[in-house]
């Protein structure tokens, strides 16, 4: 198992439909996730762009990860340090998936590609964030039913 499926794996085991953060209702449509797939396949054959493009993955399922952890922790009645700690984190993740969309949207833009997939995301820290739990959550359920 790669690091990527362990981290699927193990972000799957923590998203319940008792998390608030998680509900199968927010996956993205078909078309959004064929859209994301679309703009990843595009950029994986760019050599400048394919490293961005391969961990995009990773840093949206790692975000996902940080958001389960600090609600588990919340919940649990962890310290308050333990709470800022992984809120820190949890921001950390969250600037890695804003920064590697807009170096791709940004490479987009420099080979004249369409790159509308970043304003339909939405720019704001919020809409990302959205967006970014609705993938890794259908990432989670595309390899449970793989």
């Amino acid at each position: 198992m790669d690091y990527l499926e362990g981290r699927i794996e193990k972000v799957g085991e923590g998203l319940g439909s008792e998390n608030e953060e998680y509900h199968p209702e927010e996956q993205p449509s078909q078309e959004q996730y064929a859209e994301f797939e679309s703009f990843l396949a595009k950029a994986e054959g760019d050599p400048d762009l394919k490293f961005f493009a391969n961990n995009l993955r990773r840093s949206v399922i790692n975000y996902a990860a940080s958001v389960e952890k600090l609600n588990r922790l919340q919940k649990l009645g962890a310290s308050k340090d333990d709470i800022e700690t992984a809120d820190h984190s949890r921001r950390n993740y969250h600037d890695g998936v804003i920064d590697k969309l807009n170096i791709l949207s940004r490479g987009f833009n420099e080979r004249g590609w369409d790159n509308r997939w970043r304003k339909e995301i939405g720019m704001s820290r919020e809409e990302v964030s959205e967006w970014a739990l609705r993938i890794a959550k259908r990432l989670i359920v595309k390899k449970d039913t793989a």
